[in-house]
């Protein structure tokens, strides 16, 4: 029974989700007389160089980036995990520098915490890849490029590392789950 539950709960999320996802996109507004951001790729040594081409060409390969040609270029950066493997990071700091904020409230754990008081189901979400889930908008896309040595990409989905990604994130999850 709990688990019929469940997948009509999900399937009722998905639905919900998929209507929003078509009208919801990340917009990166910039402050008057911004100019546009373009670094040069840091120098790594040849190993690094291959991880870093093999994680573009997996999300090249997946529709989460695309070639660019645009002004804007940022930084690529690995960065070590615990258990030895990499994460492919796109410095934005001297964009964000440039972004307009949001002022959109992320919620604080204690208040999300007293709002299950009396639940008795509970479930989890498995949101790791939860920031590609949210377009671009068209206008935007040029503005999250990025260089490496072998070409010059731009993502199509909202990326970490933009200043106001958390608040988007978080409206289109308010959002989402409002119905619940």
């Amino acid at each position: 029974m709990r688990q019929r539950v469940f997948i009509i709960i999900a399937y009722k999320l998905l639905k919900v989700m998929r209507y929003l996802l078509g009208s919801f996109d990340h917009r990166i507004p910039l402050i008057d007389k911004a100019i546009p951001v373009s670094k040069w790729p840091y120098r790594y040594p040849r190993i690094k160089k291959d991880v870093i081409e093999k994680f573009v060409q997996e999300i090249l390969d997946q529709g989460v980036i695309q070639h660019s040609t645009g002004p804007y270029a940022s930084h690529v950066v690995l960065v070590g995990k615990k258990d030895g493997s990499w994460r492919l990071c796109v410095d934005y700091r001297d964009l964000n520098q440039l972004t307009v904020k949001d002022k959109f409230p992320i919620p604080i754990i204690e208040d999300l915490l007293d709002e299950l008081g009396g639940a008795v189901v509970f479930s989890k979400i498995d949101l790791r890849a939860g920031y590609h889930q949210l377009r671009m908008a068209v206008d935007d896309v040029h503005k999250t490029a990025f260089k490496t040595y072998e070409g010059y990409y731009e993502f199509l989905v909202m990326s970490f590392g933009f200043t106001n990604a958390p608040s988007s994130f978080q409206s289109l999850m308010n959002l989402s789950l409002k119905p619940f």
